[in-house]
């Protein structure tokens, strides 16, 4: 038997009821649990230290007990206008000032944090990148207001560029959605300060952020050639 218009309505007012239920009980649980985490992160980073040891297997070296590590240091910085930034910063194993390597600014989109990053961030640094993972300003840890200071993109190349562990001529710039507006500020701040450029899901010439010609941003020759190859 069909069912008739009323109960039908009735039946999809319950359904309605019940899913959003369970996405107010999941959404409860994940809020506490961010509450909880940060909690965590704020006692766990009393000192602005924190020693990771990210542990993966190398698909490139025969010994099966190699593994690639890194450490991570939850940092503050003063940026311009006295503003305070926030940043993770990614230092894989054997570099120091005596053995400099070549650094990334690494920066998350709109209303998201450092920790967006970390995909990238880790698996730079197990290539051997020291990588800067900032909150743009207003997001995260970082001073306000948002889309400040070009949005924290060219204070955050300049810290990077004035640590003695990263090598000053090779330092790429890497940005997902507002983060690539963030560093298009970096570069047109400072275009002789970085080597290669790498958006994704963004775009050049949005909210202060340079229009992209032939010749800026300068991106890396894996990185074009990728682009060119996706789109044949």
């Amino acid at each position: 038997m069909v069912p008739r218009g009323k109960e039908v309505f009735k039946s999809s007012i319950t359904l309605s009821l019940y899913f959003c239920r369970k996405f107010y009980s999941a959404f409860s649980a994940y809020i506490a649990f961010q509450r909880r985490l940060r909690n965590e992160e704020t006692s766990s980073f009393a000192n602005h230290f924190i020693s990771a040891d990210f542990r993966r297997r190398s698909t490139r070296i025969g010994d099966p007990d190699q593994f690639w590590q890194c450490q991570v240091r939850d940092i503050r910085f003063m940026g311009s206008n006295g503003t305070e930034m926030s940043a993770l910063l990614y230092i894989p194993k054997g570099v120091t000032a005596k053995n400099p390597a070549p650094g990334i600014v690494a920066i998350h989109g709109y209303i998201n944090s450092r920790e967006t990053q970390d995909g990238f961030a880790i698996e730079f640094a197990r290539r051997g990148y020291v990588v800067l993972a900032p909150d743009q300003t207003g997001h995260g840890y970082s001073d306000p207001p948002a889309f400040g200071n070009g949005f924290g993109g060219p204070d955050s190349l300049v810290y990077l560029r004035s640590l003695d562990i990263v090598d000053k001529n090779n330092i790429g710039l890497e940005g997902h959605s507002m983060g690539g507006w963030a560093i298009g500020d970096a570069a047109g701040a400072f275009p002789n300060d970085y080597k290669s450029f790498i958006l994704e899901g963004s775009s050049t010439g949005t909210l202060g952020a340079p229009d992209g010609t032939r010749l800026s941003p300068r991106t890396s020759h894996w990185s074009t050639r990728n682009l060119t190859s996706s789109h044949n």
